[in-house]
């Protein structure tokens, strides 16, 4: 395990990386925390959720890490263990955004965080904002997409679509699910910490509630996006499939006469003349011409 500590203002932050179950021993028997809790962080969970203890308070929050290519994109869990002197941030991979943060307090500890319900509330905006890049990204592909759309009707468009999609459900699979546990937070830090934090846990509220807009919109856009290049290809397909309808049916007559005259029988009309070779070509040329003459006017082509 990696561990990092500050020790600031009366205030203690331990933040560790893929702990081991030593690991979690050794925070139990410092902090004291609640015997529950430190079974639910023992490994990772899929479900955010926040549980209160009198003195301290576990927050479990998923963020998710969004790659520009067609790579998969992860979830990142942060557990934080919260007391009213001590916060414990929990990570079980590597995660340079939180990393990043607290590189910048232990150079730079702000003197309003008094406390450790408004470190937490830092460092909860700090990795909420930081979706917000990744919210613009998908944002340019969009406009990309968007405009290229009516120049390329291509699979690889749709591929490109595809992939813009699954970013979207990753955002909402991981953002989503935790409304619950943040919808709690104000009153459960304002518990311990007093209300004069719970407006900051508010804005929190306010911060996932944009979040949670801007994907509804995004999942909206790209659905109607899928739907046109869809719609865009099955027409091109349609158009294919017509003219090449069209060719086969100019083919199929003339294929037809040309069996006729390719019989072997003892007599047959317009055969061994110096001239039955450019009369069946004219009649064949007579029949294109009148099948386009028809096709055009009942406007299949």
């Amino acid at each position: 395990m990696a561990t990092q500590l500050i020790k600031e203002n009366g205030i203690v932050w331990l933040h560790a990386t893929k702990p081991s179950p030593r690991d979690f021993e050794a925070i139990q028997r410092v902090f004291r925390f609640h015997p529950l809790i430190m079974e639910e962080i023992a490994s990772p969970t899929r479900q955010p959720t926040i549980e209160d203890y009198r003195d301290h308070f576990l927050l479990i929050l998923h963020f998710p890490i969004i790659y520009p290519s067609s790579e998969m994109n992860t979830i990142a869990e942060v557990d934080f263990l919260v007391s009213k002197k001590s916060l414990v941030t929990v990570v079980y991979q590597d995660m340079p955004r939180l990393e990043d943060f607290f590189k910048q307090y232990r150079t730079s500890f702000p003197e309003d965080a008094r406390d450790p319900g408004l470190l937490l509330y830092r460092v909860i905006e700090y990795l909420l904002r930081g979706v917000i890049p990744d919210l613009e990204q998908v944002a340019d592909e969009i406009d990309r997409i968007e405009g290229a759309i009516f120049d390329r009707q291509d699979w690889e468009l749709v591929e490109e679509i595809s992939n813009l999609r699954r970013d979207i459900v990753d955002l909402r699979r991981t953002m989503l699910p935790q409304q619950t546990a943040l919808d709690l937070l104000p009153h459960v830090a304002s518990r311990l910490f007093g209300k004069d934090v719970e407006p900051y846990f508010v804005d929190i509220l306010k911060i996932t509630r944009k979040i949670f807009g801007v994907l509804d919109s995004y999942k909206e856009t790209t659905d109607v996006l899928h739907e046109t290049i869809q719609s865009l290809l099955s027409n091109r397909i349609s158009s294919i499939v017509s003219v090449l309808t069209i060719f086969s049916a100019i083919i199929l007559p003339i294929n037809f006469l040309a069996s006729i005259w390719g019989m072997n029988h003892q007599f047959l009309p317009l055969r061994d003349g110096p001239y039955d070779f450019w009369v069946v070509m004219g009649i064949m040329a007579a029949i294109v011409g009148g099948l386009l003459w028809i096709f055009r006017r009942k406007r299949w082509l």
